[in-house]
């Protein structure tokens, strides 16, 4: 294009329609703005029945399930949606860190978002929080939801903190572990020599638990053993020798209902 040739009303024209074009998306991004600030552009958060617990035995982790549902009755299409959520215990300490983002809700529409957390029982131990395997307590959950809107040119965040109770999937077991008596006992009968391997011991009579029925395994060094199993109201121990020949080096039973008595021998 020669712009020798553009005359001053063709610049007034094209000067009219930006002008235009300006005024529109001003128009649409104050409106939508308005339609966030009154509810139309709406995030429902889950209560507490939304808010699902359970343990997975296979991959022993706790499992915390939950969903959030965003409507957009706006003019335009909610896109970069990315949703975080920090899940944390009574005491303040961080579990687990979740983010999904990419996300879309397409206008005059409604879309709901499952969230799905795990977090290892090994972590639970690691941290030193044995007491949620075994006692009620209290999550906090801090959700932030952060989206574009009207071209790009809108920029959005919602945050909330919610409280959500947690009953363990292993309760019933807490007066055996939670003084420790138990891990005592399995130590007692290893000959009182194996004390530093307290931890695995701990580790596996956890996982019994945890998964009755089947049997549960750790190494206590480089040559033993423990396999552990809650069958029949007994708390099965068994300890195989591995090197250097296949071998048992011993079996105990015992009685779920008195863990602090002897047990019953093989």
């Amino acid at each position: 294009m020669d712009f020798r040739t553009v005359s001053p009303s063709m610049v007034k024209r094209f000067g009219t329609f930006m002008i235009v074009m300006n005024l529109t998306v001003a128009f649409f991004s104050l409106t939508d703005m308005y339609l966030l600030a009154s509810g139309a552009i709406r995030v429902d958060y889950p209560d507490e029945g939304n808010f699902a617990t359970s343990f997975d035995p296979a991959n022993m982790d706790l499992v915390f399930r939950s969903e959030y549902k965003i409507t957009n009755n706006g003019f335009y299409d909610i896109r970069g949606l990315t949703i975080k959520a920090d899940l944390y215990s009574q005491e303040g300490k961080l579990l687990i860190n979740y983010k999904s983002e990419d996300l879309s809700v397409p206008r005059f529409s409604s879309r709901t978002f499952p969230i799905e957390a795990r977090l290892p029982v090994e972590r639970c131990l690691g941290m030193n929080m044995r007491d949620i395997l075994f006692k009620g307590s209290t999550f906090v959950l801090k959700v932030s939801i952060d989206a574009r809107y009207v071209m790009d040119l809108v920029h959005f965040h919602i945050g909330q903190v919610r409280s959500y109770p947690w009953e363990p999937p292993a309760g019933q077991f807490e007066s055996l572990i939670e003084n420790g008596s138990m891990v005592d006992m399995v130590l007692k009968l290893l000959g009182g020599q194996y004390g530093e391997v307290g931890k695995q011991v701990e580790t596996a009579i956890i996982k019994a638990f945890m998964v009755p029925g089947q049997e549960t395994k750790v190494s206590l060094n480089s040559w033993a053993d423990l396999v552990a199993v809650v069958k029949d109201n007994n708390f099965h121990v068994q300890v195989d020798l591995v090197y250097p020949f296949q071998a048992t080096l011993f079996e105990y039973d015992l009685p779920i209902g008195d863990a602090s008595g002897d047990g019953e021998g093989p």
